[in-house]
């Protein structure tokens, strides 16, 4: 880790008067920045740490009425890029630039004490899933709520009969929402979400002078979404990838994302880039997403979605993590021996896809596809194709019920299927 004393010693030792300061903030309102930046009020020189990678660039210029013209350079003293801005002496506004000037992001910073041990925690987004449970009409009752941007999906079981409504919110801190029930314990009640204060629920019954509350449930788990990022020398990758009160889930996470990176940096050496050259600065670009098909209290599953400027299609990692015992699980560990999980399951997804009426457009191209892309969900086992840029993803889901006889009976396939 550089200190203040790396930038003094980038000075002349007979120079006077060098003002240093520590600053932190971000790089294309994205990526975490520490600088530490010193002037002696005509010549700038310092550097600048990637937090997430480590990855470090140094830069020089000249400072003249607050305005910095810097150029900045590797470890090898050679230039890749340029630094443009405000500095006062508390926070830099400004720009980062390309060696040739065509690609720019923005860089605002403002000063610290000290950097600490701990990074700043990630906001969270509008997009999560959260289980609540508590009494309503003497039972106890527990539904999955899940929130993307307005939109809203409710799920509840009443007598093992699963139940599920979407509605749109309005944004507001009130959400008043109205799923529609009509069968089970929720038929005709709407939910009062206070999206401040997320730790409750409130069940209501609408009336002509307001509502009544019948019943209020209480968060029991939660699964945030926020943003993930990390850049190197080479590339940038931005995911929206979820973020579990289980420390060991995010670090896994985290780790599946920088490992994808690597490998892509990996491929860029072996197509001759073994030099880090000015024209390779950010030369890769990806970004990403993360969809949830099932979140319990004991585990996650769902699939990493990646896209990259060296690659032409779209990877998928589906991933099954148990949060209980803080470990990825294979999907075949859910299959008894005879079972033969992956087998069966290539076999009733062939049955499926043969018997479903697919598009006339589609029909021969995904009677040709794998579906080997498998994630857990509350009503089955989801095979998924590859993304397709035409026709998109298929996704087949075989229920639990088929293979229930084929499966281990461990907590968590019981907790999924209530059985």
């Amino acid at each position: 880790m550089h200190s203040r004393s790396d930038v003094r010693d980038l000075f002349p030792a007979n120079t006077k008067n060098v003002w240093i300061n520590q600053l932190r903030g971000k790089l294309g309102d994205i990526h975490l920045v520490d600088m530490i930046i010193g002037t002696d009020g005509y010549t700038c020189k310092g550097l600048y740490t990637m937090v997430q990678s480590g990855e470090t660039f140094f830069f020089e210029g000249q400072e003249k009425a607050k305005q910095l013209q810097l150029v900045e350079l590797n470890g090898d003293q050679r230039m890749t890029g340029f630094i443009f801005g405000r500095y006062d002496g508390k926070s830099f506004d400004g720009k980062w630039y390309d060696a040739q000037k065509k690609d720019s992001l923005s860089l605002v910073l403002t000063f610290v004490a000290s950097y600490g041990q701990e990074l700043p925690k990630a906001e969270p987004i509008s997009h999560w899933h959260r289980i609540y449970e508590g009494l309503l009409e003497g039972k106890k009752r527990k539904i999955y709520l899940h929130r993307d941007g307005l939109q809203y999906d409710c799920v509840h079981y009443d007598n093992n009969v699963r139940h599920e409504q979407h509605t749109t919110g309005k944004g507001t801190r009130a959400e008043f929402l109205a799923f529609g029930f009509t069968d089970g314990a929720f038929s005709g009640k709407w939910l009062a979400l206070d999206t401040s204060d997320l730790e409750k629920v409130d069940v209501i019954l609408p009336a002509n002078d307001g509502y009544d509350v019948v019943a209020t449930l209480r968060q029991e788990s939660a699964l945030e979404f926020v943003q993930y990022e990390y850049a190197d020398y080479y590339s940038r990758l931005v995911c929206i990838r979820p973020a579990s009160q289980n420390k060991k889930f995010t670090l896994w996470m985290d780790d599946v994302l920088r490992q994808w990176i690597q490998n892509r940096i990996s491929k860029m050496a072996e197509h001759g880039a073994e030099t880090k050259g000015t024209k390779d600065r950010w030369v890769q670009y990806a970004d990403g997403w993360v969809e949830v098909d099932l979140f319990l209290n004991q585990a996650v599953s769902g699939t990493i979605y990646l896209q990259s400027s060296l690659d032409q299609h779209t990877e998928k990692i589906p991933f099954i993590y148990d949060l209980k015992s803080e470990r990825e699980l294979r999907l075949e560990e859910l299959f008894t021996e005879k079972g033969n999980g992956n087998e069966l399951l290539v076999k009733l997804v062939k049955e499926n896809v043969v018997q479903t009426n697919w598009a006339k457009t589609e029909s021969d191209w995904v009677r040709k596809q794998d579906f080997k892309y498998c994630t857990l969900s509350d009503e089955g086992i989801c095979c998924r194709t590859d993304f397709n840029t035409i026709y998109g993803e298929k996704k087949v889901t075989i229920p639990y019920d088929v293979l229930l006889p084929f499966m281990k009976e461990t907590s968590l396939v019981k907790t999924i299927t209530g059985k």
